[in-house]
This record gives structure tokens, sequence and C-alpha cells, in this order.
């Protein structure tokens, strides 16, 4: 007896289509979808981790069928399928993208979803988002329209080998008549070494762990165990009620798991095995199979359009914010229809016509297939009609409310005179900012926003971890043989000061000693990484920086952080301001260093701004990039200004240099104020020499 036979008789195949498999399709992408779209529910980024299991389970299910039915896996049929399935969308999905994104954004954010759509082609985009949000300042980058590929390049690496895996697993256990245990041992092994490995590196590299493949393969690798065993659940008569408890466990999972939570390392069991649950015990009467759910006509209908929802969702989403920038929650609701619409559309023009067509399929199935065409219209001209005409409405809605109101002319961005060859007084400065709270035009930037570099030179240069002595005679700036003498201390907002520091120092013979260390504050408290893990590292610097400062004496100490929310405080609620926490823990770390300096200043934290590189557009007005200060941002501004005053400090407001009337613009006058929305530009720091060095260097 062969080792198909054995699986033949012991563990019938699944059913090559299941109708509750569609509709768990259609709950996966409206997770996923309505998470990016309009952020509830938080964890609807869970509905990926549903995908990687239907997909394990569907094509292990695929190989092992066809080994029973011929005794062989055949390798040019397998990725001429996967070929089929998914290039044709995917690489009309690119190639619009990318031509949205040069008519919309500006050359720089263009050019970088070019990049991103070549890694995507080569199905290499996990490794490059990882490699991207490794970098500080990288990370802070604005979302890449093409990010959500990452997915697709999870699963296309894992079908280099899963195949292999099949086939020598069947092949070995034929002579013994145990294929199907040799198979099982083989998923069970691989599942089992990704799972530790997935817990291992959350905990260690939460970035990569979340991009890698190694770490999701255990995911297909439940899938793929349960299309080896079918028959799991099969003979109790509770599986009805497993499999809704499956379907309960994945809706569950979006809520209770957030982009605080370390992903995917443990969480990841949750949506996991509820969906291998609902996998095994669906089908039966009673389950969620039945019309009124998983398998009724509209889930089924998006989950037959899931892939296509799923690549034009997020392009649709990033693209609009260019028409408008800050949407609401009717917009996005809005965006959440186009995108539907813009799917159908890709299912039934290119998706579907692909898979009904004979192409590189051999001679003999290109026949059928033009048989089944000719028998059959793939054209629903009233989904098409109500889609195409739902696209345009909802398109030209958007490009009306951007552009209303906008046939008025309005103000322009006027020039600012350069701090190098006059520098501005405050007054300039205010009238300034006044004029850039709402033009209607852009004007010549400088610098451009194509040349708008990220952190400032020093920081480029590895400033921004001073952590040992190496890093302290590395990270000096200022004359030799300088007078004077002052240290920066804080994280890399305090190191966005420095052009404005030196402008204002050095020229009175000054020289700057950096201690930074990035998102890092002055506060004697353990705060989290993004991640939401505790900062030791954060902690050690603190450390080195109060022992540095015992055997050196400066004549002036800078300090300057973010002024972090409550959610970065270890032990805190999230997004829970605390500035009495706050306040408490800012005047020990002041206490602590005051003692090293003749006279220790704390500069306040730049508010904020829209990010430029996200906001300014080739469709877009500077006022679209104006934002209010945020609420919590003042109360631990104050909490920061009384901790300082009582340990005996002197605090410089910053307020009114940024904003007007607590509107803050990202470029004043012709000058980008951020590079990113929050860590000023170059430019603009040394714009504020002289309001830095009438706060510094004159005593109050």
């Amino acid at each position: 007896m062969s080792t198909t036979d054995s699986i033949r008789r012991d563990r019938p195949a699944p059913p090559s289509f299941r109708p509750d498999i569609e509709g768990l399709r259609a709950v996966a992408v409206g997770l996923v979808v309505l998470a990016h779209l309009t952020g509830w529910p938080a964890g609807g980024f869970v509905g990926v981790d549903v995908f990687f299991v239907i997909s394990g389970y569907l094509i292990t299910g695929l190989l092992v069928r066809e080994h029973t039915r011929s005794g062989r896996i055949s390798w040019r049929g397998f990725y001429i399928r996967r070929v089929r399935r998914i290039m044709p969308v995917a690489l009309l999905t690119l190639g619009v993208t990318v031509a949205v994104s040069w008519l919309v954004f500006t050359g720089t954010r263009a050019t970088e979803a070019t990049r991103d759509a070549l890694y995507a082609l080569g199905f290499a985009a996990n490794f490059h988002f990882a490699s991207l949000g490794t970098n500080y300042f990288d990370a802070n980058r604005p979302e890449s329209p093409l990010q959500h590929f990452w997915s697709l390049a999870v699963e296309e690496q894992f079908y280099v080998v899963w195949p292999v895996v099949v086939l020598l697993a069947l092949t070995l256990g034929r002579r013994r008549r145990v294929g199907s245990r040799y198979l099982s041992l083989a998923s069970l092994a691989i599942l089992g070494a990704s799972l530790l490995w997935s817990l291992h590196e959350t905990a260690a590299s939460p970035t990569e762990a979340y991009f890698s493949t190694t770490v999701r393969a255990w995911e297909l690798g439940v899938g793929a165990v349960l299309a080896v065993h079918p028959q799991w659940f099969s003979r109790t008569r509770f599986r009805p009620a497993l499999a809704w408890l499956g379907l309960a466990g994945i809706v569950v999972s979006a809520f209770v798991i957030g982009p605080a939570t370390p992903f995917p390392g443990t969480a990841a069991l949750l949506p996991v095995l509820a969906t291998g649950l609902l996998l095994a015990a669906s089908g039966d009467p009673g389950s969620p199979a039945e019309r009124w759910a998983l398998g009724s006509p509209p889930m089924r209908y998006l989950g037959r359009i899931s892939y296509s929802l799923y690549l034009w969702h997020w392009p649709v989403f990033i693209l609009a914010q260019a028409l408008v920038p800050s949407p609401s929650l009717t917009v996005r609701l809005g965006l959440v229809a186009v995108s539907v619409a813009v799917s159908s559309l890709s299912y039934y023009l290119v998706e579907r016509p692909v898979l009904e067509s004979g192409w590189l399929l051999p001679g003999a199935a290109q026949q059928r297939a033009a048989e089944r065409r000719h028998h059959r219209s793939w054209v629903r001209p009233a989904q098409l009609v109500t889609g195409t005409g739902l696209v345009f409405a909802l398109a030209a809605s958007a490009f009306s409310l951007r552009h209303s109101g906008a046939a008025a002319a309005g103000p322009v961005l006027s020039p600012l005179v350069r701090a190098k060859d006059n520098p501005v007084s405050k007054v300039e400065l205010t009238s300034a900012i006044a004029h850039s709270v709402a033009p209607e035009e852009w004007g010549e930037l400088h610098p451009a926003l194509d040349h708008l570099h990220g952190a400032p030179e020093m920081i480029q240069q590895g400033c921004a971890d001073v952590d040992d002595e190496a890093h302290v005679a590395k990270c000096r700036y200022g004359p030799k043989g300088a007078r004077h003498h002052a240290v920066l201390v804080g994280d890399s907002f305090a190191g966005s000061w420095m052009p404005g520091l030196r402008a204002a120092l050095e020229k009175h013979g000054w020289d700057i000693q950096m201690l930074i260390y990035r998102s890092c504050p002055n506060v004697s408290l353990t705060i989290n990484t993004n991640e939401g893990q505790p900062y030791t590292a954060c902690d050690a610097h603190k450390d080195f920086v109060r022992q540095y400062l015992r055997s050196h004496h400066y004549d002036l100490m800078v300090l300057s952080d973010r002024s972090w929310f409550g959610s970065q405080i270890t032990g805190q609620p999230k997004d829970h301001a605390r500035p009495d926490l706050w306040e408490k823990a800012a005047r020990e770390f002041f206490t602590s260093v005051r003692p090293y300096a003749d006279r220790a200043v704390v500069v306040g934290s730049p508010p904020g701004s829209g990010d430029p590189r996200q906001c300014a557009t080739k469709v877009s007005s500077p006022k679209d990039c104006t934002t209010p200060v945020h609420p919590d941002r003042k109360e631990l501004n104050a909490a920061e200004a009384r901790a300082a005053r009582s340990a005996g400090l002197s605090y410089v407001g910053v307020r009114d240099w940024f904003c007007y009337r607590e509107q803050c613009p990202t470029v004043v006058g012709d000058t980008p104020v951020y590079w990113d929305g929050s860590h000023m530009s170059a430019a603009y720091s040394e714009l504020l020499g002289p309001m830095l060095e009438a706060a510094l260097l004159t005593r109050s």
C-alpha cells in the first residue's frame, strides 16, 4: 500500500472548496481594513495572522491532494498557480500606486514609494521594512503606501521551502506507508521551532520579529497540520460550538491585542489557534458556515474579493491623505467604501479573468478555459457600473472637499531672512509665524522639502547615543581652546537644538559637549520603549551621564527632551498623561545633575506640527500641516517648568517660537520647522540662534 493510499484511507482529504473559508477571509480582511482605515478595532492587524493560517491550510491540502492523485508534486504547476493567483493584481496595484505617488507626493517620498515597489515586486518587502524599522530616525518615516506587501513576501518566501518539505516527507514515507505521519512530524517540527523563535525574537528584536518569515512560519504551520489531519473534531457532537468558539476568539483577539502589545510572540497564539479551531470544527449545521454567518452571500462576496481588497485598501488610504491630510471618521468610512469598489473592479476586470483564462497553462487547459469563458460571462455589469460610479463619486467629493474655498486667493508663504545673513528678531519671528498658519500656496522653501535632511548633522554622525568616553570625545563641538564650556543633556529632541546652540554660543568662544541618548528623557524613572518594554538602556545612559558629570564641571548645562506622554511611563495606563509623576521624576533628575554646572537651564521642547514628509504634497497647502498644541503637551511642559524651578534651574518656554495663538505651522516663512513633524530641522534650529543666545547668555 502506498503513502497516498494510507492518506486516502485514514484521512479523507478536505474538500477543495469550503464556503465558510470565503467568509473567514471576509472576517480577516474586514479586521485589517477597519483597523487601518478607521483605527478600530485597534488589534485588527491580527487579520493577517488569520490569512496565514488559512493559506497554510489550503496550500498544504492542495499539495497533499495532488500527491494523492498522481504520486508526485509538479513544481512548475504549483508556481504557475501562485503566479496566476497573485501577480496580476499585485502588479496592477504596484504600478498604479507608484504612478499616483509621483502625481501627488514630493520627489523624495515618490522615490521611496518606487523603491518600496521594487522590494515588493521581488517578494522582499518584509526584509526592506524590517531594516527601516531598526533605524531610529527612519522608523519615523511617513507610512509607505506599499508597506502591507510585507505579508505577501512572508507567504511567498514560505512557499519556496514548504512544497519541498511536503514532497520529501511523502516520498520518504511511501516506503513505510507512513507518509502522513512523516508530514505531520515535519509540520510539527517547523511549527514548534518557529514558535520558539517567535517568542525569543519578539522579546529581543520586536521590529524584525514582526516582519520575519521564520518567526511567522508557525502560523502557516498550524494550517498545514490541520490540512494533514482534517478528521480532527470530526466525531465530536460539539463541533459547531467549537467552531463558534474559534470565531469568537478571532474577534476577541482584535480587541484585546493592540499596537503596544509585543507581537507576534505569545499574543499571536489567540488569533492563530482560534483560526485553527474554526477551520477544523466548522462545516456542520449550526456552525458559522451556515448561510446567515460565514456562509452568507455578503460575507462570501467580501471573501471572494479579499485579496484585491487587502492590496488596494492601504494605498487608497495613504494616497487619499494627500487630498485630506487629517481625514475625519466620515471620510475614513468613505475610503472603506472606495476600497471595496476599487477591489470589486480589480477582481472582475483583472483577478477573475486571469484565473479563468489559459494564461501560462498547457494547451489542453487553455482550451478548457476558453470553453468555460464561452459559456459563462465573467463581467457583472451592474456591479461594474455601481462600483465605477461609487469610485468616481467619492473621489470627486474628496477632491471638492480639498479644494472648496480655494478659488479665493489666500496668503502665500513669504521668505524669512536667513539667520546667517541677518539674525531674526523675536518680533520678526512672531510676525512670520502668524503669517504662516494658514497660507494657501507653498512658495519656494529653503531647504526644499525634497532636500530636507533628517536629523541634524551631529546626530547623523553618530551622536544620538552618547554612552561611553569614545562618544564623548567625538561629540564635542566648538572652537579649540574655547574659553567657556557647555553641555547638552537629553534625548534626540535635545539634539535637534544643536544647530541653534552652535549659532548662539560658538561665536562667543563656547564649545558644546553632547550627552544625549535617543528616546531618553531627563526623568528619574524607567520609561517604556515603543514596543512596550522597559527601556533599560536609557537608565544605563542616565547613570553614565551622572558619573561623567561628577568629574567634569561646565559653565552652562542645557537640558531638553520631548516631555513624553504618560503612555511611555512603565506601569502607567496607555495614553494617560501623568504630569504629577513626570514633575516629580524630572525634579529628581534635575537635582541630581544641578551641582555640575555654574548655570543650568531647561529648554522646553518644540510642540510639534504636521509631518512635512507626509502632509506636504503636490495637492496640499501649508495650512494642511498646521496643528494645534496638544493639551497633554501643555500639561507636561508646565510640569517640567515647575520641576526645573523647584530644583534651582532656569526654564525657557519656547512655544511662541513655534506657534501663534496655539496654532503651530510646520513651515515658517520659507523655512521648514520640522523634518518629521516633531524634530526640528537644522535650518530652523539655526534660525532660532538669536533667541537661544538671549535666553542662555542673559541671566534672569
